[in-house]
């Protein structure tokens, strides 16, 4: 399924910018800052009940949003609400969008899309900056106006992931870290993927599945990207070639 969303991304971010691509640009792109659990979680996986993938697109229909980040107008914040905390925009020239958390302080930043979806299937590439050790990225999603979210964390150093869900600045585990080996390490690229269908959560690296799980607690929200350090030092993640894809829900 991601394969062909890979294939799709490729195709439509190279001639869908134009006046159908400038349709679906997104106004308003908050970014926030949030804490970070103990790096210590015991590695677990979410016990859910699994749930088939949606069907292959197959009209330009389901598409719902994709962003190559050329367009400084695409969606996404141009500078950071807290620039002592963190830095974010568009790296003209490259396709690619930043998001550096500055180092004195121990937390994470998120830059927040200004849609939102219901059930869907996304992508995005994901690199860190030198050095790695100690950074980890994120894709978050179903992502509330009061921050409340789900984030899909990749630890490419420690060649890990987690699943977090934040309620009132309060994070719980739904899958802990968790070795995998799909992911590229340190500062390689990694395409990041996710199916929020219904209930059901999926986690994907590189087309590969690596977790799944199943929480009832919001159907629809907003994507966001984000990085964060273990310790107080600073980070830098780099992002590109989004697409995110309508999934319907499955049957009851």
């Amino acid at each position: 399924m991601f394969g062909l969303l890979t294939a799709v991304a490729l195709l439509l971010l190279g001639s869908s910018m134009g006046p159908a691509g400038a349709a679906q640009r997104a106004a308003g792109a908050p970014e926030t800052a949030g804490g970070v659990p103990a790096p210590g979680d015991s590695a677990r996986a979410a016990g859910s009940t699994a749930v088939a993938p949606a069907e292959p697109p197959t009209a330009a229909a389901a598409i719902l949003w994709a962003d190559d980040f050329s367009d400084p107008a695409s969606g996404w914040s141009r500078q950071s609400s807290d620039p002592s905390k963190a830095l974010v925009g568009y790296s003209y020239g490259s396709g690619e969008y930043y998001v550096v958390k500055v180092a004195g302080w121990r937390g994470s930043w998120v830059a927040r899309s200004g849609r939102k979806f219901g059930d869907f299937q996304a992508e995005v590439d994901a690199r860190l900056e030198p050095p790695a050790e100690g950074a980890y990225l994120f894709l978050t999603f179903r992502h509330q106006e009061n921050r409340d979210q789900f984030q899909f964390g990749v630890d490419p150093h420690g060649g890990r992931f987690r699943l977090l869900r934040r309620v009132d600045d309060r994070f719980t585990s739904l899958i802990g870290w968790t070795e995998a080996a799909a992911i590229q390490g340190d500062t390689g690229l990694n395409r990041l993927g996710v199916l929020a269908q219904s209930p059901e959560l999926v986690l994907l690296v590189n087309g590969e599945e690596v977790g799944r799980a199943r929480d009832e607690l919001w159907r629809e929200g907003r994507v966001g990207l984000g990085v964060g350090h273990f310790q107080e030092e600073r980070a830098e993640a780099r992002f590109g070639s989004l697409l995110v894809v309508r999934a319907d829900s499955p049957a009851s």
